[in-house]
C-alpha cells in the first residue's frame, strides 16, 4: 500500500511541475557545492524549491529501506537519495530533490 502512494505521489509532483522523470545523463553534480551547515539559507528558490521539499516528504514518508527495495538499490543514505532524485525528477531538478531526500534521512528541518 505505501508504495503504491509512493507511485501516486511522484506522478502526482510530476504532473503538478509538468515534467517527468528524464533518463540519467552525464555527471552527477558535486555535493560539495552544497552547503552543508544546518543554519544557512535556503539552498533552493522557485521550482528548485519545490522539487527540494517534495522529495523531502517523500523520503520522510518512505524509509531509506522503503525505498532502497523499491529502487533496487543498497540502503545507503546517498545512493537511495540519489536514486530517488534520478528516477523521479528532471535533470535541472535533481540537485535539489537530492538534497531534499537526504535531509529527510539526516532528519534535519526544510531548507527550502
Amino acid at each position: 500500500m505505501r508504495l503504491a502512494a509512493l507511485l501516486v505521489l511522484s506522478v502526482a509532483v510530476s504532473a503538478c511541475t509538468g515534467l517527468g522523470p528524464e533518463p540519467a545523463a552525464g555527471p552527477w553534480p558535486s555535493t560539495s557545492t552544497l552547503d552543508e551547515s544546518p543554519e544557512a539559507e535556503p539552498l533552493f528558490t522557485g521550482r528548485k524549491a519545490v522539487h527540494y521539499r517534495n522529495a523531502y516528504r517523500i523520503c520522510t514518508v518512505f524509509t531509506r529501506r522503503e525505498l532502497a527495495k523499491q529502487y533496487g538499490v543498497a540502503p545507503k543514505p546517498k545512493l537511495v537519495a540519489r536514486t530517488q532524485a534520478r528516477r523521479q525528477h528532471a535533470r535541472a531538478f535533481r540537485p535539489a530533490a537530492y538534497r531534499g531526500c537526504l535531509d529527510a534521512f539526516q532528519n534535519r528541518e526544510p531548507r527550502a
